[in-house]
C-alpha cells in the first residue's frame, strides 16, 4: 500500500471503535451453553437421588432390548425392595416413551425387585430417565 494511503488506514481505524452489541450473539451463545450444562447436572443430581429414595408413582423409562423402549411404574417402596407394574407398550426407540406412560398401558401383575437390582439398572443405564410427579 502506499504511504499515504496507509496511514489514513491506520487513522480511520484508531476512531472507528466496534459496537458492543456486536458480541451479544456470543455472549448470549455462551449464556445458552452455561445454562445447558447447568441443568444437565441438576438432572444428573436429581436421577441419582430419585434412584436411591423411590418413591411410589415415579416412572422408569427403560431400555428392554436394542430396539425395545419402555416402561415401568413404581407402585410401593419397602425397605429392601420395589414393587412396580410393567407396561404393556413399547417403542422401537426412545421417542414418544412419554405417551405410553398411562395407566390403561400397565400390566394389572405387580412385579419386584430389589434396591440393588434397581441401582444396577441404573449404573448400566437400562434405566435411561426418572420421571417423577
Amino acid at each position: 500500500m502506499p504511504k499515504n494511503i496507509d496511514r489514513q488506514y491506520r487513522e480511520i481505524k484508531s476512531e472507528v471503535k466496534l459496537p458492543l452489541w456486536y458480541f451479544s450473539g456470543l455472549a448470549l451463545f455462551a449464556l445458552f451453553i452455561t445454562y445447558i450444562i447447568y441443568s444437565s447436572n441438576i438432572e444428573a443430581k436429581n436421577e441419582l437421588a430419585y434412584i436411591t429414595n423411590p418413591l411410589a408413582g415415579d416412572v422408569y423409562d427403560i431400555k428392554e432390548e436394542p430396539d425395545n423402549f419402555s416402561t415401568i411404574k413404581v407402585v410401593e417402596v419397602t425397605k429392601n425392595s420395589i414393587l412396580f407394574l410393567q407396561n404393556n407398550d413399547a417403542f422401537s426407540t426412545k421417542n414418544g416413551i412419554n405417551t405410553i406412560d398411562v395407566d390403561s398401558c400397565y400390566s394389572k401383575d405387580v412385579y419386584m425387585m430389589s434396591r440393588l437390582e434397581l441401582k444396577n439398572m441404573f449404573d448400566t443405564r437400562t434405566i435411561f430417565d426418572i420421571n417423577r410427579k
